[in-house]
């Protein structure tokens, strides 16, 4: 266990990190502030059963309390950054999850340089990796294939943190990480973008991804647009009627042509956050939503298609992003439009797992982290 000069110093730090004051935590713990105060102090230390309630409440592990980790294991932070939010992972050489963290979307050609390296340096921050003996940083994030963004963030990261190893690509290489064939495999992902990648022996090719001003289908931010277009038709009578308005109007508060000023001031990630009504609305039979969802579909899938002519002999096919991940009727829909010989699997994890796999052979770990040992890690928080 941990001496009490340990546990003073992490309790205090994430203490501060989450807002709280020494009186506001004891009452949490059914404590006094007095008890709280002599533990960092590093004067005592709690029984087992505050020790469990301090790492709910801190949302950390027992083990970054008492430091019960041996020496020489290493903990690795992966990170995959969207367009709409950025989800930070700390794991140890096992696979096992030890601190978690969302923050706000990191794409580079949306936010700028200097905002994504701010929320980079927050994520890495809260986990304090010095402490925590991290020794690499992965991160697979939307935008960061363009240009030379990939290069400019990790410049700046090195800068900041001169003692840790840095990797970054592009976000598809978090889900290409994931397959089970990942040097020759497709990877498609329909978020608030759509893009595909082939990756043949570490080589990777693009297939669309043009962004939400140039694709016109096929993405969460095309769904969420079209839903909103087909509402203000409806209301203005030069559209057919449609489920959506009403859907669209429910999650406005409000009529849809009254809220048209405000819409244009919102940002891709809020239009994209319609695209569920579409899918909502087409299982209900809605023809319009129907030919929204066929329109969207026959784009995804005509990516998948065209990559795989660049790349004949490949058959497996693994897919990722919210529109597959929330929505039966596209994944279904996109399938199939594909030949009937390709194994395609639906990505049910985590993408930030890939992000966490990365790194650990960026840090050149011999046993790669288990799968099965981090989704535990989930139940065991």
């Amino acid at each position: 266990m941990a001496d009490a000069q340990h546990f003073a110093r992490v309790l205090k730090k994430y203490r501060k990190e989450r807002g709280l004051t020494q009186g506001e935590l004891a009452e949490k713990l059914l404590v006094s502030a007095q008890s709280v105060s002599i533990w960092e102090n590093g004067k005592g230390m709690p029984d087992l059963m505050h020790l469990c309630d301090l790492a709910k409440i801190l949302s950390v592990s027992l083990d970054v309390l008492l430091d019960n980790r041996p020496d020489e294991v290493r903990s690795f932070i992966g990170i995959d950054g969207g367009g709409t939010k950025t989800e930070f992972v700390l794991i140890d050489e096992t696979g096992r999850k030890l601190n978690s963290i969302i923050l706000g979307g990191c794409n580079p050609n949306t936010c700028g340089i200097e905002a994504v390296v701010q929320t980079l340096c927050q994520g890495i921050d809260y986990f304090h990796p010095e402490e925590m003996k991290v020794c690499g940083v992965y991160l697979g994030g939307a935008g960061m294939g363009s240009g030379n963004n990939a290069q400019a963030v990790i410049a700046a990261l090195e800068k900041a943190y001169p003692n840790l190893k840095f990797g970054c690509g592009n976000d598809i290489q978090n889900v290409i990480a994931c397959c089970s064939e990942p040097d020759n495999c497709i990877a498609a992902i329909s978020g608030t973008g759509c893009v595909v990648f082939s990756s043949v022996n570490g080589t990777i090719r693009r297939t669309g991804g043009a962004g939400y001003l140039f694709e016109g289908s096929g993405s969460g931010y095309d769904l969420g647009r079209d839903a909103i277009k087909a509402a203000l038709q409806d209301r203005d009578e030069t559209g057919p009627e449609t489920i959506l308005t009403g859907l669209v109007e429910e999650k406005l508060g409000g009529g849809v042509w009254e809220h048209i000023h405000d819409l244009y001031k919102q940002d891709v990630s809020y239009i994209a956050s319609f695209a569920v009504l579409v899918s909502q609305a087409a299982q209900q039979g809605d023809k319009v939503a129907c030919e929204i969802m066929e329109r969207s579909s026959e784009y995804a899938a005509n990516l998948i298609r065209v990559a795989l002519k660049k790349t004949p002999g490949i058959k497996n096919i693994i897919v990722s992003g919210s529109l597959y991940a929330k929505s039966d009727l596209f994944f279904g829909q996109v399938t199939e439009k594909l030949p009937l010989d390709l194994i395609v699997e639906r990505l049910t994890w985590p993408p930030v797992w890939g992000a966490c796999l990365q790194c650990a052979k960026l840090c050149q770990v011999e046993q790669l982290p288990s799968l099965q040992v981090f989704l535990n890690s989930d139940n065991e928080q």
